[in-house]
């Protein structure tokens, strides 16, 4: 009696599996980009480099598509190049100092990556100011990020937050 509900439970989990899989795969919902955490990487090599104190689109083109979010704590940052770019210039006039710490990969799933990191800053006036993340980072096809969702804490307030918030 123990082994046949064993295997009947067995078989229950194995078809349950196997129906949300074929669920999943006819949605459409799987996408063919192999290289997600190559890419993440490469990106905060980037962020690190003295290249991206020269920032352009055609960087920004290497590792996001045109149309990407970024929102931290449920507020939207930025949303397209063009935002990214006034994003990003934000951080360069108010951080003299910017330091992405190797990030930790989480977890991955379908089109999405989910890592921690902390990155390292001293502003304009000299003061420190750390920030530990976790963010989900979606992927089209062209393992380009259409999304970038965080959430962001620093023991410094986030005051700094809304200074590199971009608005109209």
């Amino acid at each position: 009696m123990k082994n046949k509900l064993h295997v009947g439970l067995l078989l229950t989990s194995l078809f349950s599996l196997t129906s949300s899989f074929s669920v999943f795969a006819e949605s459409g919902d799987f996408i063919t980009c192999q290289s997600k955490l190559n890419q993440v990487n490469e990106m905060y090599g980037f962020f690190n480099s003295d290249k991206f104190k020269y920032l352009t689109k055609k960087d920004l083109e290497k590792f996001l598509a045109p149309n990407m979010d970024m929102i931290t704590n449920n507020k939207i940052m930025a949303s397209g190049y063009t935002d990214l770019m006034k994003h990003f210039e934000l951080i360069g006039s108010e951080m003299k100092e910017f330091k992405i710490l190797p990030a930790q990969y989480v977890t991955e799933a379908g089109n999405d990556v989910v890592i921690k990191y902390d990155i390292d800053t001293v502003n304009k006036s000299g003061a420190k100011v750390s920030f530990s993340e976790i963010a989900i980072l979606s992927f089209n096809n062209d393992c380009k990020i259409t999304r970038w969702d965080e959430i962001v804490y620093t023991k410094q307030g986030h005051s700094t937050l809304e200074n590199i918030r971009v608005s109209d």
